[in-house]
């Protein structure tokens, strides 16, 4: 019996092709409703092959795929795909469509009203921060690879789906482009509570996206799942340890939380400094210290994550190291 807290639940399931070649073994795991898992691992290791069986652009030869409770070998290819949200590197858009109306694809193919389309569209462009007054009627052609990558976002959330499949999806923008979107994409999973599985080939954007991370061997192994601060912190075996790498204290930063506890009392009479604002809880490690590094003070205000606009502590060097120690006993 699957449990009701899995959303994608994958047990013991291969694919072998015909001419002998072993993609994925016998893999099994799930992921839970609302969280993203990252699957990571060396080239060839059936990271892209195990996320295409979840909609059945695989099928797999054996074992089996519950998608909410529900055997997807089971059920119409079709109706399924349309149940899920699929991002891939390269976007996809429908050149000859307007970004609107690349959007409105799926919920046009379930029905759904010209009213509802059109609103359900307007949100999504605004959600992933493309003002539909400005973008709806343009083309692919029009937009840059980085917007380009937000409307493929928008597209596979049109139509609710419980679970959202990426597949490199920010692999072929600019690094700075690809951070950006990184942020946006956990900013909108976390307002939506979306269910994901995300495949890259890139550590570091996996510890930054994922609540979890599975890093997969030769034949779709599974030599480990967990939360990116074990993985970091405590390789499950030789091969974990030589994906990831020796120094991992810089991929911390990206994750470590500065909590309330880490930041120093403010004194009697405090004035705020310049070059401070903006930093408010939950604050990561490296936000701190990038912050920290583009000015001379070497304390900056942080405010509490209240809504009131109230000061929560100085954010110092001191801050961020405890933050880092704390993170380091607790992987341990």
């Amino acid at each position: 019996m699957v449990d009701p807290d899995v959303m994608i639940a994958l047990d013991g399931v291969g694919k072998r092709y015909p001419d002998g070649t072993v993609a994925v073994g016998h893999l099994s795991l799930d992921v839970h409703r609302g969280e993203v898992v990252a699957l990571v691992g060396p080239s060839g290791c059936g990271k892209s092959t195990t996320m295409r069986m979840v909609n059945r652009l695989v099928e797999p030869s054996i074992g089996r795929i519950i998608l909410d409770g529900e055997d997807v070998t089971a059920t119409d290819p079709v109706r399924l795909r349309r149940r899920i949200g699929y991002v891939i590197q390269r976007v996809g858009l429908f050149p000859h469509r307007t970004v609107g109306e690349n959007v409105a694809t799926v919920p046009e193919l379930l029905g759904w009203d010209r009213a509802r389309v059109r609103q359900r569209v307007g949100e999504l462009l605004d959600l992933v921060g493309l003002a539909a007054a400005t973008y709806a009627d343009r083309y692919p052609h029009e937009l840059s690879g980085g917007q380009q990558q937000r409307v493929g976002v928008a597209r596979a959330l049109a139509a609710d789906p419980p679970v959202l499949l990426l597949d490199e999806p920010f692999g072929a923008v600019d690094p700075v482009q690809r951070e950006r979107l990184q942020d946006e994409f956990t900013t909108i999973r976390t307002r939506l509570g979306t269910t994901a599985l995300f495949v890259t080939h890139d550590l570091d954007e996996a510890v930054r996206v994922a609540d979890r991370v599975a890093v997969l061997g030769p034949g779709g192994r599974l030599d480990q799942l967990t939360d990116p601060a074990t993985l970091l912190a405590a390789p499950a075996n030789d091969a974990v340890a030589t994906f990831v790498g020796g120094d991992t204290t810089l991929r911390r930063l990206g994750f470590t939380p500065v909590t309330g506890a880490d930041l120093e009392p403010a004194p009697d009479g405090y004035r705020c400094p310049p070059g401070g604002d903006g930093l408010r809880l939950p604050l990561t490690a490296r936000d701190a210290f990038l912050a920290l590094s583009r000015t001379d003070e070497t304390a900056l205000p942080v405010l509490a994550d209240d809504g009131q606009d109230r000061l929560a502590g100085l954010l110092t060097a001191r801050a961020v190291h405890s933050a880092l120690r704390r993170a380091a006993v607790g992987a341990g």
